[in-house]
C-alpha cells in the first residue's frame, strides 16, 4: 500500500512473520529498499509495481538496509528485474551481503567459538537457500542525499546497532523515517502480533545512539520491517520500549551475576531470557545471544563485569567487585 505520498510498503511472508520492503516512487526515479529472501522480487515486488503502473526501468537504485538475509537475499533477481539500477549498502555490511558464507560465519555463527551457541544445521541451510545475491556496486557511509523528483530528496542515515552498517532512509518532505530494523521494540512479532523472538540488536551503545537519532527526527511516520505502520504516537512508544528493553537487559544481567556469578554465556541467557520476554528458549537461544552478548560486552567495557575463559575455552562472566 502507499503509506505516504510516493512511499509504498510491500509485505512478504517470512514463515509466520512478515518482512516489509519499501518502494519510493518519484517523477525522476524510484528506489527499492531491501529485496527480501530469494523469490520475493518476482512474487511480490514486480506484481506490486505493475499494480501501480510503475515500469521497472524507473527503479534506479536498490538500497539494502543491512546484511540479514531477509533483507538482502534476492539481490540477483532485483538487478535482473531492474537492470539500470545500482545496488548499494553501507560499507560496514557489504562483505556479508556480497557472500552468504561470510554472513553465516561472521554474523550468524559468531557466538560458536567463544560462547558455544550456534544455529542448528537446518537453520544454516535455510540461510543458504534464502540467498541469491550478487556483489554490491556502491558502498555508502551515511549522510548521502538521493533525489527522486524536483523538490523531493531523501537522506541516508547511518543507524548502527542491529548491524554495524544498518541504514535508515529519512524523507523530510512527509516526515517519514524508514527505519527497517534500526529499532526493534521488545520483541520481533509474528504476522498476528505475537512474540516470535527477542529484539536482535547486537551493539548496545550504537543501538541506543540510533534510538536517540531516530527520536530527534520528529517523524510523522515510522516505517519498520516487521511492525505495522506507526504514526508519531505509536512510533514514540515503540522507540521508548526499545530503549526500556536495553535498560532492563543491563539490569537483569548485572543483578544475576552479582547474585550467582560466575556464569557461562549460556547460563546467563537461560536465566535472564525468561525475565525479558516470553520466547521459548529451545528455539530462540541463538537469537537471544545477539542482544545479551552485546550487553555482556557493554557491561564489561564499562567495568561492571569481567570475563575469563573456562577450561573448555568458552567465556565465563562475573560481576566486578
Amino acid at each position: 500500500m502507499e503509506v505516504a505520498a510516493g512511499i509504498h510498503r510491500i509485505d512478504a511472508p517470512l514463515g509466520d512473520r512478515l518482512c516489509a520492503m519499501y518502494l519510493l516512487v518519484g517523477t525522476e526515479r524510484a528506489i527499492l529498499i531491501d529485496t527480501g529472501v530469494a523469490g520475493n522480487v518476482e512474487a511480490y515486488v514486480l506484481p506490486y509495481l505493475a499494480s501501480i503502473g510503475v515500469e521497472p526501468g524507473r527503479v534506479r537504485l536498490i538500497l539494502i538496509s543491512h546484511s540479514d538475509v531477509d533483507h538482502s537475499g534476492d539481490t540477483e533477481a532485483a538487478l535482473s528485474a531492474f537492470p539500470g539500477a545500482l545496488l548499494t549498502c553501507h560499507r560496514a555490511d557489504a562483505a556479508e551481503i556480497n557472500d552468504v558464507e561470510v554472513i553465516i560465519s561472521q554474523r550468524y555463527g559468531q557466538f560458536a567459538t567463544d560462547h558455544g551457541i550456534s544455529d542448528p544445521p537446518e537453520a544454516t541451510q535455510w540461510v543458504r537457500n534464502a540467498v541469491r545475491s550478487v556483489p554490491v556496486h556502491l558502498e555508502l557511509t551515511g549522510d548521502e542525499r538521493l533525489r527522486l523528483a524536483p523538490g523531493w530528496a531523501v537522506e541516508i542515515l547511518h543507524t548502527p546497532g542491529h548491524s554495524l552498517g544498518h541504514v535508515t532512509v529519512w524523507d523530510p518532505r512527509c516526515r517519514a523515517a524508514i527505519i527497517l530494523d534500526a529499532a526493534l521494540g521488545r520483541t520481533v512479532p509474528t504476522a498476528d502480533g505475537k512474540p516470535a523472538f527477542p529484539p536482535t540488536y547486537r551493539y548496545v551503545g550504537p543501538y541506543r545512539e540510533t534510538l536517540a537519532k531516530i527520536e530527534a527526527l520528529e517523524f510523522e511516520y515510522l516505517l519498520a520491517s516487521h511492525e505495522p505502520v506507526m504514526d508519531r504516537a505509536a512510533g514514540q512508544a515503540f522507540l521508548a520500549a526499545s530503549r526500556a528493553f536495553t535498560d532492563e537487559a543491563n539490569a537483569a544481567i548485572l543483578a544475576l551475576l552479582r547474585a550467582e556469578g560466575p556464569l557461562s554465556t549460556r547460563d546467563v541467557l537461560t536465566k535472564v531470557g525468561p525475565e525479558l520476554g516470553p520466547w521459548p528458549l529451545e528455539t530462540t537461544l541463538s537469537a537471544l545471544a545477539f542482544p545479551l552478548v552485546g550487553h555482556l560486552e557493554h557491561l564489561e567495557a564499562i567495568d561492571q563485569i569481567h570475563s575469563i575463559r573456562g577450561r573448555d575455552g568458552l567465556m565465563i562472566w562475573q560481576a566486578t567487585k
